[in-house]
């Protein structure tokens, strides 16, 4: 029995650590200081390749968002379905509601995302 709880907190802090590398994948498609300067940069000197590599990354973050959100689901299953007896009932619930609230945002934020139109915008709109 205890090796079986072992081998799924290991299995656990697997998923946590490919969460992990997903979600940084994700705040590096948002957060992406090179581009935020090559943007500014650009502000006199738009061309419309670089609308294209707005449309990529634009693009790359709505996959990026989709494979989040495809093994957050998966693990937050795992987890909803094998924590209870590890951890109490209390506290599973407390996972649970932290789940929903992930799911909540991610939504939330690939809607943002599949609803942002870039194309028609103004060179002004678009820097």
């Amino acid at each position: 029995m205890m090796t079986d709880q072992r081998d799924l907190i290991a299995r656990l802090l697997e998923q946590h650590r490919a969460v992990e590398s997903h979600t940084a994948r994700v705040r590096g498609s948002l957060a992406d200081q090179e581009a935020l300067v090559s943007l500014g940069k650009a502000r006199l000197d738009w061309t419309p390749g670089r609308f294209e590599s707005l449309l990529e990354k634009r693009e790359r973050l709505r996959q990026d968002l989709g494979t989040l959100d495809a093994g957050l689901s998966e693990h937050f299953q795992f987890e909803e379905k094998t924590l209870p007896p590890l951890v109490g009932e209390f506290l599973a619930r407390a996972f649970r509601l932290q789940h929903q609230h992930i799911r909540r945002e991610i939504a939330e934020a690939r809607s943002t995302v599949s609803d942002a139109k870039l194309e028609g915008l103004n060179r002004e709109d678009l820097l």
